[in-house]
């Protein structure tokens, strides 16, 4: 499907959680709503839930193609869904011509063989399409603070990070304002329900809120100094849908996440906070954790990620967009993640041991044992 890219784009007039989602180029509030076929590619998650809330609330057509597991009663009375797994590209293609959507929105893209696979498909067919990708691209340690779309970008540190990188470039080689209208999201750290991470692992979130409600210490790696951005999934997710039918989007990159850089020790402050208790952490050096080769060390995220300064401009998108508001609090995203792994039982086995206990008795020992 091509549409002529001088002829305006209208999404929705109508404003859907204090975002105001309006013609491109007018001033107006109000207005016809023209309703638009917008085609997900996995979800819903983390990010994508609050992406698909303001898309249909927006008065959206809204396709989802996912894994039969993440079918939703209460979803399918508000969107069309489409299930099978990312891999069998023959569904995905049957699912995508029955839907015929003006615009693609893949959260589940990881690989380079699927974007050029998705490419055959949009291709001279789309209005836009965007992209997820991951802030993680750029590389660590960042080039600088905060780190910029546009600054260079240094080695990647994770297979992943490697493979979504890969991904962007394919998409940028074959990037058409007519056949190919490329829109490429880059969400930061965003915490929510099902995800909240410690420093040393991604689902580490219930082991560090059984701890700080035991007031046993809480591993901070370092002097605690280090830049974290955590942000709230849901004012990600409504990021993400923010540049959808934006036509001044077509061809950016936006990084998508709370413009707030904290310290390591604030950000388990804030956690604490919600909590009730004032948390004791302890801090052990970067160094010898790494130089350890313990296989759970070298399995976590310390060695790859938060070691460095995870700090990521989001400036673009705010410049771009300057009336988006961050509605969901840090805090907020705190509360939803305990609700939730109350509900699914996983504090049950949070007080067992794990590696920050082990990297923290023997920190200890070997402070016991220095002397001058």
């Amino acid at each position: 499907m091509y549409i002529d890219r001088r002829t305006v784009l209208v999404t929705s007039l109508t404003a859907v959680g204090g975002i105001a989602v309006q013609s491109e180029g007018s001033t107006e509030s109000s207005g016809v709503v023209s309703r638009r076929r917008v085609f997900v590619i996995g979800g819903p998650g983390n990010i994508g839930t609050s992406t698909l809330e303001v898309l249909l609330e927006s008065g959206n057509e809204v396709g989802l193609y996912t894994l039969p597991e993440s079918y939703s009663d209460e979803w399918a009375k508000k969107l069309k869904f489409y299930l099978g797994d990312r891999k069998d590209s023959e569904t995905l293609k049957s699912a995508f011509d029955d839907f015929n959507p003006d615009y693609v929105v893949d959260f589940v893209l990881f690989h380079p063989e699927q974007a050029r696979a998705i490419l055959n498909l949009v291709c001279g067919r789309v209005e836009q399409y965007v992209f997820v990708s991951t802030v993680d691209v750029t590389g660590y340690p960042v080039a600088r603070i905060p780190q910029r779309e546009s600054d260079p970008e240094v080695p990647t540190t994770t297979e992943y990070a490697a493979d979504k990188r890969a991904c962007e470039k394919i998409f940028l080689s074959a990037f058409s304002p007519e056949e190919f209208p490329l829109t490429i999201v880059r969400p930061a750290y965003s915490l929510g329900a099902k995800f909240l991470m410690s420093f040393m692992t991604h689902d580490g979130g219930v082991y560090m809120i059984q701890r700080i409600r035991d007031e046993r210490p809480v591993l901070v790696p370092g002097e605690g100094d280090g830049l974290f951005q955590p942000g709230n999934a849901r004012n990600t997710g409504r990021m993400v849908a923010r540049v959808i039918g934006r036509q001044k989007a077509v061809g950016k990159i936006y990084q998508c996440g709370h413009p707030e850089l904290i310290r390591k020790d604030d950000y388990v402050r804030r956690i604490a906070g919600v909590v009730g208790r004032e948390p004791v952490i302890v801090h052990v050096p970067v160094e010898p954790i790494v130089a350890t080769r313990h296989p759970e060390v070298r399995r976590s995220l310390l060695p790859v990620q938060t070691r460095y300064h995870l700090a990521h401009s989001v400036q673009t998108f705010l410049e771009d967009y300057p009336d988006f508001r961050f509605q969901e609090s840090v805090e907020d995203g705190v509360r939803e993640y305990i609700s939730y792994q109350e509900k699914q039982g996983n504090f049950a086995d949070a007080g067992r041991e794990i590696i920050d206990d082990k990297i923290i008795a023997a920190w200890l020992r070997c402070r016991e044992h220095f002397h001058l």
